[in-house]
């Protein structure tokens, strides 16, 4: 079973954050410990909270959002795909970074491209990902993005949020 979870753990990192071989590493530790008593369902559970996966599956789009930190910071992945075929366009847009102070209930925004829309044409699918700079010890961080396609000149989108994480260095 732990094999099984091992397994099941890296996949999903390498998925998440293909570039970042080494993380998997330190991510698979953290989500394989404490789930070789849960059943199946229980460890996935515990795993796309932990990571803070956050899917969503419409007729017209399906999004995931996921953040994830570590020692050096935190990251957010962002996947858009058209479930009506190929779109005019797929992406993101009004893409956020919200963070809290520990205590507050308010979190601030910053928008993090300068353009507020990035996207593939002529395309099914998109994905994108980036890092926050400098994150603050202490403090919760979480994604806020509108997913959207344009097909057939009509545009469809839909809000999410990721999971929040708590950054804490270590």
């Amino acid at each position: 079973m732990k094999k099984f979870f091992g397994i099941l753990t890296t996949a999903l990192v390498l998925i998440l954050f293909p570039c970042t071989f080494t993380k998997a590493g330190e991510l698979k530790e953290v989500f394989i410990e404490g789930v070789e008593d849960m059943s199946v369902e229980e460890a996935s559970e515990y795993i796309a909270n932990y990571i803070g996966i956050q899917p969503f599956n419409l007729d017209e789009l399906t999004g995931i959002t996921s953040i994830a930190c570590d020692s050096k910071g935190v990251s957010v992945i962002i996947n858009t795909r058209s479930n009506l075929g190929v779109a005019e366009e797929v992406g993101v847009k009004e893409v956020y970074i919200q963070h809290r102070k520990e205590g507050s209930n308010t979190f601030g925004s910053i928008m993090v491209w300068d353009v507020c829309y990035t996207h593939n044409t002529n395309d099914t699918l998109y994905m994108v990902g980036y890092n926050v700079k400098d994150p603050v010890i202490g403090e919760y961080y979480r994604g806020k993005q509108s997913h959207y396609i344009i097909y057939n000149g009509v545009e469809y989108s839909y809000y999410t949020y990721t999971a929040e994480v708590h950054f804490t260095g270590k």
